[in-house]
């Protein structure tokens, strides 16, 4: 049964309900997954399929599913396995982007700092895939809401989830989120461009600024391809100053440093600039680990 209310989840638990709530409410739907939750209620559903570790094998099957009238949700175990689903990944994207058909496919990838060091900066791997839309959660309720908005669509959707945040606490509704780049604070001075976990940093670097008279805005991008120009631009253009907060994706930072020098090089009053963002330490548990 689908809530109605609001009530405060981690952002694991918020995306594990929006999942089996579309089990519950589509026939459609469909996960590819390496595991279950620990309470395993997915299992009573019965279209919840634990998978092998072949990543390029599964993406190419739910490709072909997603073709054939499914959704497919593959669960991927981090930005590591990038490589190996480009070839099914692109396919997918190129066959969307024409309009040939429909591939409702959704990728749930957790995204950042990982203990063995192993992931991999999106940005030179999925910013280039015409008819690939990739989103980053920065918060429990944008998480669920963005994967609500993912399965309803056409295309195929990555959403990435920063491991700093999974076991963080939020607001969670029953709404879908729009794509669309937000306005997190509104300044005058400067404009601070993030995504992902880098929205707590920047938010926190906007309130010290504000204690020595620079107001910044902070916004959370949001859909980083296609990236929303509407929202940057007119910010730039406004505050004539950008700085992106990435975390730790230097090449994704460039492009949207690209993209503004696009839509907003008259208005600049100074160079651009950029910051690694300093993500939050990962507190790992027995529930966090077994419910993704």
């Amino acid at each position: 049964m689908i809530s109605s209310r609001t009530h405060s989840l981690s952002m694991d638990q918020a995306l594990h309900e929006v999942m089996i709530q579309a089990l519950a409410s589509d026939p459609t739907v469909a996960v590819l997954s390496e595991q279950i939750s620990a309470d395993g209620q997915e299992r009573h559903l019965g279209r919840w399929r634990i998978t092998p570790v072949a990543d390029r094998g599964t993406v190419g099957l739910a490709v072909g599913m997603a073709l054939g009238g499914r959704r497919p949700v593959v669960c991927l175990s981090g930005t590591s396995r990038l490589p190996s689903i480009l070839a099914p990944l692109s396919e997918a994207s190129a066959i969307a982007q024409r309009g040939e058909f429909s591939v409702p496919l959704v990728l749930r990838i957790p995204y950042g700092t990982e203990a063995v060091g192993l992931d991999q900066p999106v940005g030179r791997f999925l910013t280039e895939l015409p008819g690939l839309t990739v989103v980053c959660a920065s918060s429990p309720g944008i998480a669920a809401g963005l994967l609500r908005t993912a399965l309803s669509g056409q295309r195929p959707v990555v959403l990435l989830e920063p491991r700093a945040l999974q076991g963080s606490r939020g607001t969670v509704g029953p709404d879908a989120i729009d794509f669309g780049a937000q306005l997190v604070r509104r300044g005058q001075h400067v404009t601070l461009a993030t995504w992902g976990a880098g929205v707590a940093t920047a938010t926190a670097a906007a309130a010290t600024l504000s204690g020595e008279g620079i107001e910044a805005d902070v916004i959370d991008l949001v859909s980083l391809a296609p990236l929303d120009r509407e929202l940057l631009r007119a910010r730039v253009r406004e505050t004539g100053r950008l700085v992106v907060v990435h975390p730790q994706d230097p090449a994704l930072a460039r492009h949207v440093q690209q993209i503004a020098l696009e839509e907003a090089f008259l208005y600049l009053e100074a160079p651009l600039g950029e910051a690694g963002a300093t993500e939050p330490e990962i507190t790992t548990t027995a529930r966090t680990t077994t419910t993704y």
